[in-house]
């Protein structure tokens, strides 16, 4: 008879990449030594951010005093992203009987984190741990409102942890550093990721950062005209002793979301005190907003012969990356003999090479290196073919492709693999009117491809698009794409995990209810529905017969074009299922966010 523990180390290793690290320790943690040893990858490291209510309690109070005692935990993580109120919980969960399990970590990460919670998750937890050298916080959202205490959070809570060695703050909005204290000196960061709202702070924090090897920077607007920036510049063109300010430096990443105005000096002058012409190997630029027209003064950074100027002193620089925005209302012959200005003896002998797209999405073109390894979004279309014939090898993560405004809808296949073998490293994928009723369409199987987002698109068969799309777990789409009173949903796709439906009608939820059999692994679900002219109670008793239909669901999010008339408290609507929920006003409505 057959016994999994007769498996070699090396099958069972194999196996266990296919479980999440919660079933890993859930179901072999503590049999034995040997499974104790294999099992180690999942005891030196706690992600919760994919575990439900119930699972974290189970972390907590049974597996934490186990794995403390067989060595050393590294690193944590946690959120309120996908599991709305866990910082919350974790704060009410430390107390002194279980904190000494998880004070040697040494790098956090965290997402989305609720800021009435977060003050006292750094007070009563980060700042208390003596090893901690890696801090990561990511969050997508901001109101307004909040940004004040999450500035005052990052300036007086974050940056002041002195063991920090490497630290990340990734959000839509960037603090004003103009109120760090004159005093503070950041010295012990050697890596940093910050998002800032203008160049000024930039300034600033390079002043406080002597030590730093990596900077990535995310700039909300860069403005020439600023009498403050104009100010610190002066000083530092009278100042004939210093170059760089960092000088350890080797790789700065600066991305600018918008140019109210440009100088190009200005920028030669930033990068001069950024820049170590002894040190620095790696620079990337990155325009997130269009160059809109010629008289631009912003066009000056599509002249290779500036950028020429700029890079040469640094002879140590060995990668330069580019991507750049341009709208197609400029002239196009004037662009083509900008691109020309790319392909001069100093970029060729420095193997730079650059591509120009053109048109992208929404017909804006692009101005990119070669080959493309930036993180932003990289789309286009599809038409017309020739322009792909030799389209250049592109390791961009999430690709966009629009044919809303294009001759030919209909999806040219040989086209569309080309592109996708372009793009080795594709992990998301966005098609915008785009028809997938070619009658034949062969899977898509790049293995890093997990998530697949539809829009503006017909009626499609489901199992047409898992078809093309058989490894995809993640999906985003418009329901009445599916939608066919005469479908029967009789398939079931168990990869799928993370769910997105919208513009959901009421008198057709029954539908969504059948719809969702298919899936009975599903994680994470997201429902946006139109519910402004639809009774209460009604909707209520539907969403309830939905909710309790998926034991596996760990997260459900909520999303209505109107609030309830009477609030509703999710945990006594479903006392069994329901453990911990967050509300938020969304620009339309109303988001309900719900842990199992």
């Amino acid at each position: 008879m057959f016994k999994l523990l007769d498996l070699p180390d090396e099958l069972f290793c194999e196996i266990l990449r296919y479980l999440s690290a919660f079933d890993a320790l859930f179901g072999f943690l503590n049999l034995n030594s040997r499974l104790n040893r294999l099992l180690s990858p999942f005891t030196r490291q706690i992600d919760f951010t994919s575990v439900s209510y119930e699972q974290f309690l189970h972390y907590f109070n049974d597996i934490l005093p186990v794995i403390s005692k067989q060595g050393r935990l590294y690193a944590l993580k946690l959120g309120d992203r996908r599991t709305p109120g866990q910082i919350e919980l974790f704060n009410r969960m430390i107390t002194s009987n279980n904190r000494n399990y998880i004070t040697d970590i040494d790098r956090v990460f965290v997402e989305a984190p609720s800021l009435e919670h977060f003050g006292h998750f750094i007070d009563g937890y980060l700042r208390t741990l003596p090893r901690l050298r890696i801090l990561s916080i990511e969050t997508e959202t901001l109101c307004d409102s909040d940004f004040p205490k999450w500035t005052k959070v990052i300036l007086n809570s974050i940056l002041p942890i002195p063991s920090l060695t490497k630290l990340s703050i990734r959000t839509p909005v960037g603090p004003s550093l103009s109120r760090l204290p004159d005093t503070m000196m950041l010295t012990s960061l050697t890596h940093l990721t910050l998002h800032v709202s203008a160049v000024t702070d930039l300034v600033i924090l390079i002043k406080r950062t002597p030590n730093l090897e990596q900077l990535s920077i995310r700039m909300g607007w860069w403005t020439s005209g600023d009498r403050t920036l104009v100010k610190i510049l002066d000083e530092m063109r009278s100042d004939h002793c210093r170059t760089s300010f960092l000088p350890k430096l080797r790789r700065f990443s600066l991305t600018i979301d918008s140019i109210i105005s440009f100088q190009h000096e200005h920028l030669q002058q930033v990068l001069f005190r950024i820049l170590n012409e002894h040190v620095t190997s790696s620079f990337s630029f990155i325009l997130r907003s269009c160059i809109k027209n010629d008289k631009d003064s912003t066009v000056q950074l599509l002249d290779g012969q500036l950028w020429q100027q700029l890079l040469s002193p640094y002879s140590h620089l060995r990668k330069f990356d580019l991507f750049i925005r341009i709208s197609d209302s400029n002239n196009a012959d004037q662009q083509e003999d900008y691109s020309k200005t790319f392909q001069s003896p100093f970029f060729r002998e420095k193997k730079w090479f650059f591509s120009y797209l053109k048109p992208s999405r929404q017909n804006d073109n692009i101005l990119y290196s070669i080959a493309n390894k930036t993180i932003e979004l990289f789309d286009i279309s599809l038409n017309p073919p020739e322009k792909f014939h030799h389209f250049p090898m592109n390791y961009a993560p999430h690709l966009a492709i629009d044919q809303t405004d294009t001759r030919y809808h209909a999806l040219d296949q040989s086209n569309f693999y080309h592109v996708l073998n372009h793009f080795p490293f594709l992990q998301q994928l966005t098609l915008t009117d785009v028809k997938l009723d070619a009658p034949v369409i062969l899977p898509v199987n790049t293995l890093s491809l997990y998530s697949l987002k539809i829009e503006k698109t017909q009626r499609i068969l489901p199992q047409l698009l898992f078809s093309i799309f058989p490894l995809v777990n993640t999906l985003s789409i418009s329901f009445p794409v599916f939608d066919d009173q005469n479908e029967i949903f009789n398939l079931q796709y168990n990869q799928m995990k993370d769910l997105s439906l919208f513009n959901i009608h009421p008198e057709r939820i029954k539908r969504v209810l059948l719809f969702l059999n298919q899936f009975p692994n599903i994680s994470f679900l997201h429902l946006r529905l139109c519910n402004r002219r639809f009774n209460d109670d009604s909707l209520l008793n539907q969403v309830k017969d939905i909710l309790r239909q998926h034991s596996s669901l760990i997260s459900v999010k909520l999303e209505f074009d109107r609030d309830f008339s009477v609030p509703i408290n999710w945990t006594i609507e479903f006392p069994d299922r329901v453990k911990m929920f967050l509300s938020n006003k969304t620009f339309d409505g109303v988001l309900y966010h719900l842990w199992f």
